[in-house]
């Protein structure tokens, strides 16, 4: 698995977010995703133009591919805060450390298949978002900070609510 800091260098080192960053000097880091699986599908590094209010995405692989501006996804009109790079002083895999040890002695019967981990910035606190899809259909999330590794939200959630 790639780390963040890893994958950022390689895609700000890239021609493709180059030339796209001189258009867009005004973007800033919005997000960064990696699913992990049976393998992971390469970073997902998101940078949020506030004019527009749309975010543009770029995948980072084996190559590096600019995916199309999009909408934001969000509940509720507010900002979208900005990461800083440079305050991630515990990577992905430390995360998921802890993310892996809390899920041991607090939800021991959920057994995670996937996990969906978003490095993003919430309520002014930077913070890795992973999520762990369950076999037993449940999510089970954690909010872990980037800086200090402390958790600051854990919940278990059913994948799917039925409602009458």
């Amino acid at each position: 698995m790639q780390q963040f800091k890893e994958a950022l260098k390689t895609l700000e080192k890239s021609r493709q977010f180059q030339e796209w960053k001189k258009k867009n000097p005004e973007a800033y880091l919005s997000y960064a995703m990696l699913v992990l699986e049976d393998k992971d599908d390469g970073w997902k590094i998101g940078y949020y133009h506030k004019k527009t209010n749309k975010i543009t995405s770029f995948v980072i692989g084996d190559e590096i591919k600019v995916e199309p501006e999009d909408d934001i996804l969000q509940k509720e009109e507010k900002a979208v805060e900005r990461v800083d790079a440079e305050k991630v002083n515990h990577d992905l895999s430390d995360a998921i450390t802890v993310a892996y040890e809390l899920q041991q002695e607090e939800f021991a019967t959920e057994s995670p298949k996937k996990i969906i981990a978003v490095l993003q910035t919430l309520d002014n606190a930077q913070v890795w978002n992973i999520t762990f899809l369950t076999q037993s259909y449940n999510t089970l999330n954690f909010k872990i900070k980037s800086d200090n590794l402390k958790v600051i939200e854990k919940k278990l959630s059913p994948l799917f609510q039925f409602q009458k």
